[in-house]
């Protein structure tokens, strides 16, 4: 098992991009995603989805920003989260859609056993993504975060994850061209050939993959909207299905 990555997280990080990092496992720990085999999560309705999309998407970011690389719209909070996951630096607007489409927030909340789901949101990459992590006070050293590739115009995957390069296990503090106000780490340009790609089967555009062991990162192809759930696993029931699924494999 390559524990390399555990470097990042110890290496006296201030402040610490994961203040906690829970146990590795030895069948799921590095594992870097995985396709969930459930009903392709869609809208109700798309002409409805399209028309909210179109009127209320916005850059993810203040006007001054030079981050912004993103069109983001917010489709779903918690009572208890309110705006409190947006960023100072990279708001956007929250809304509320799950009264217009019932059945894709059913299959959302479904997908995988969370405690709680925080906030939906969907977005599309106007700029590259560079390979990086998304800050989380917890570190689960196996496939954790869930996503779905709600839309996708591309011929081929640009959805990609990459190991920690070997590079930042030799320097400290860790090596990057620039860093965002959320402590998110962006890394620079990645041979084509270390990219590990989400190349979902035809079944399901829904995936889990491994935020923080894992960077991940985009292409800049043609238009995609993917949708991303920030939530709390239920660690011994999210490890039970990952078992399964890697059984099923």
């Amino acid at each position: 098992m390559d524990l390399r990555f555990l470097k990042r997280f110890t290496d006296g990080i201030i402040p610490p991009v994961c203040p906690e990092i829970l146990e590795v496992d030895p069948l799921l720990t590095n594992i870097s995603w995985l396709p969930l085999h459930i009903p392709k999560i869609e809208p109700d309705n798309w002409d409805l989805f399209w028309e909210l999309w179109n009127r209320e998407k916005s850059p993810m970011g203040k006007e001054d920003n030079p981050y912004i690389i993103w069109d983001t719209v917010g489709i779903w909070s918690s009572p208890d989260t309110g705006n409190s996951a947006v960023h100072e630096d990279f708001p956007y607007k929250m809304e509320d859609w799950s009264s217009y489409f019932p059945i894709m927030f059913e299959r959302i909340r479904t997908a995988m056993p969370f405690l709680r789901i925080n906030n939906i949101r969907i977005s599309s990459n106007i700029k590259r993504v560079n390979p990086h992590l998304d800050p989380t006070p917890t570190m689960y050293p196996w496939p954790n975060s869930l996503r779905v590739m709600l839309w996708d115009s591309n011929p081929s995957p640009t959805f990609y994850m990459l190991p920690w390069p070997e590079s930042s296990f030799l320097q400290n503090p860790i090596p990057k061209i620039d860093v965002i106000p959320n402590q998110t780490y962006i890394l620079g340009d990645i041979p084509q050939q270390e990219k590990i790609y989400v190349d979902l089967p035809a079944d399901t555009n829904t995936f889990i993959f491994s935020n923080g062991e894992f960077l991940h990162g985009a292409d800049l192809a043609y238009p995609k909207i993917i949708l991303i759930v920030h939530g709390v696993p239920d660690v011994e029931k999210w490890k039970s299905k990952l078992y399964g699924m890697v059984n099923i494999k």
